[in-house]
C-alpha cells in the first residue's frame, strides 16, 4: 500500500509505503520529490511491486520446476541467441540428470548439483565447460531468488 502526501514546509511530495509480507516481515519507507508526476510515476510503481513480490513469495513454496525452467527460458531472452542456445542446451542437461522424481524447485538441493558437476567430472569433461555449467545452473537460481525469493543452493556449489 502506498500513499502520497504534500508537505508545505519543505515543499515537496512524499511518498509512503508500507507492505506486510506473508511471512509476517513489514516492508515500509518513504521518498521525497520536487515533481508531482515523480511521486505519482514512484507511487505506482511501489503499489505494483508490492502486489507483485506478495503473489510471488505465496507461491514460491509450491513452484513447479519445469514451470520455473520455462519462465527461466524467457529470461535469458535479453542474451545473444548463441549464448540462449548455450544456455538451454546445458540446462536440458542438468534437467536430465536430476532424479524423475525431482518436482518442486525447493526440493533442488546443493548435493543434486555437486552430483551433476561431479558426473561431469568422471565423464573427463573439462573444467572450463564445467565451469559453463555452473554459469547456466547460477543463472537459473539468481532469477529464482530474484523473482521468488527461493533460496539460492547454486551459491555453495564447488566439487
Amino acid at each position: 500500500m502506498a500513499s502520497m502526501n504534500y508537505h508545505e514546509d519543505v515543499k515537496r511530495w512524499r511518498v509512503f509505503w508500507h507492505v506486510t509480507l506473508p511471512d509476517g516481515t513489514v516492508n515500509k519507507g518513504s521518498k521525497a520529490f520536487k515533481k508531482k508526476p515523480d511521486a505519482e510515476k514512484f507511487k505506482d510503481k511501489c503499489e505494483q511491486s508490492a502486489e507483485t513480490f506478495k503473489k510471488q513469495t505465496w507461491i514460491s513454496s509450491k513452484l513447479l520446476l519445469d514451470e520455473l525452467v520455462k519462465e527461466w527460458r524467457t529470461y535469458i531472452k535479453r542474451h545473444t541467441q548463441p549464448t540462449q542456445d548455450g544456455y538451454n542446451i546445458c540446462m536440458d542437461v542438468f534437467i536430465a540428470a536430476l532424479p524423475k522424481n525431482m518436482v518442486l524447485i525447493t526440493d533442488l538441493k546443493n548435493t543434486h548439483i555437486n552430483s551433476f558437476l561431479n558426473s561431469l567430472r568422471a565423464k573427463g569433461i573439462k573444467n572450463a565447460t564445467i565451469n559453463h555449467y555452473m554459469t547456466v545452473i547460477k543463472s537459473l537460481f539468481k532469477f529464482a531468488n530474484q523473482y521468488y525469493q527461493v533460496p539460492d543452493v547454486s551459491l555453495v556449489s564447488r566439487p
